[in-house]
């Protein structure tokens, strides 16, 4: 059957759920089926499930302890300096094809796949036997990568870039870029982005302030 298990998330604690399938599948041959079309005896294929549970308990586990960017690191991740993260970021099951430069700030729920699940539906059978695709992602100095964006394999995301929330990033970006959409697109430079959002701030601005009491600042410049 499957196995459950509850983890609370970082850093709000709120509960995430992991679901663990097994890896091979038994059939009326009294056989179990793996997924590369190979085929072992049920006590084998019980005895990896049940190994392959441990480990993804223990990772869980290290997870919820050290915390996600620590993990990936520790996992051969290559990561600059001043790297940080918002929330649940998924660094995928190869973090060491993920090369993050300097200054480069990741939000919530984004997902770094560097592989392509899809060719589950071909890869155990005829010319497509074990055909798999794997792909390094790269993501440049000083580049924001907004909530819940998707990079997938062999993306790279050059400098000084801005990945809108949500973004599925497919094709390369270049530096000083911000791309959003499904699939991901080049809207505008960073400049131009800049130039937009200097445009839309309040008059009479005090980051002294904001800094002081964020909230009671807030609510006076917008009326609340």
């Amino acid at each position: 059957g499957r196995f459950f298990s509850e983890v609370p998330a970082e850093p709000d604690g709120e509960a995430e759920f992991f679901i663990f399938l097994p890896a091979a599948l038994a059939k009326n041959d009294g056989l179990w089926h793996n997924e590369n079309g190979t085929k072992t005896d049920k006590k084998t294929g019980r005895r990896k499930n049940a190994m392959g549970r441990i480990k993804t308990l223990f990772k869980n586990l290290k997870i919820k302890v050290k915390g996600r960017l620590k993990c990936a690191v520790d996992e051969g991740m290559r990561c600059g300096k001043n790297v940080t993260q918002m929330g649940n970021v998924d660094f995928g099951s190869e973090p060491y094809l993920i090369t993050l430069g300097d200054n480069v700030r990741i939000s919530r729920d984004v997902i770094f796949s560097t592989h392509d699940g899809g060719s589950w539906v071909f890869r155990r059978e005829g010319e497509y036997r074990n055909v798999v695709r794997f792909a390094p992602i790269k993501v440049g100095d000083n580049t924001f990568i907004g909530a819940r964006a998707i990079i997938l394999p062999g993306v790279s995301i050059g400098a000084n870039c801005v990945i809108a929330a949500g973004a599925v990033v497919t094709k390369d970006v270049p530096d000083g870029s911000v791309a959003a959409g499904v699939p991901a697109k080049v809207i505008s430079t960073v400049g131009e982005y800049a130039e937009k959002m200097k445009a839309r701030m309040p008059e009479n601005w005090d980051p002294v302030s904001l800094e002081k009491n964020k909230r009671k600042y807030l609510e006076s410049v917008f009326g609340r």
